[in-house]
């Protein structure tokens, strides 16, 4: 499998009710011949971590892109730990993270950024939450 030295989350779309993160991995060196001194950062997926005001809790998805060779559980344990501090919670349950599938992995996102964030997330979250640019 596939791994990571570290992950890294980079925040694309913030609004009052909304947060968009993509969630990155930093390759192992090992995969690197002693000539090459770079890294490659891929996208692992998505972070959406958005206030439901129905429920008054947040509610966190994290879609994955897919892909076979990576190990799906430590990516989706450190976004499970990055939305923990990044709303200041102490205790989540397994039943505040929803984890989804997608084949969505653009090497390029250009404004405006909606359109990108409404293509991934679809139906999962009511199209008003994410607002407009």
């Amino acid at each position: 499998m596939k791994s990571f030295e570290s992950y890294s989350f980079t925040r694309l779309l913030y609004n009052e009710s909304l947060e968009f993160f993509f969630i990155l991995g930093v390759n192992d060196s090992d995969d690197f011949s002693i000539y090459v001194d770079q890294r490659l950062i891929e996208v692992l997926g998505y972070l959406v971590i958005y206030k439901n005001l129905e429920l008054d809790r947040n509610v966190n998805l994290i879609y994955l892109v897919e892909n076979d060779t990576r190990d799906d559980q430590k990516t989706i344990r450190y976004a499970q730990q990055f939305a923990m501090d990044m709303t200041n919670q102490a205790v989540f349950g397994q039943e505040d993270f929803i984890v989804r599938k997608t084949n969505i992995n653009p090497r390029i996102v250009s404004q405006p950024y909606i359109d990108f964030v409404k293509k991934i997330i679809g139906d999962d979250i009511p199209q008003s939450y994410i607002g407009e640019e």
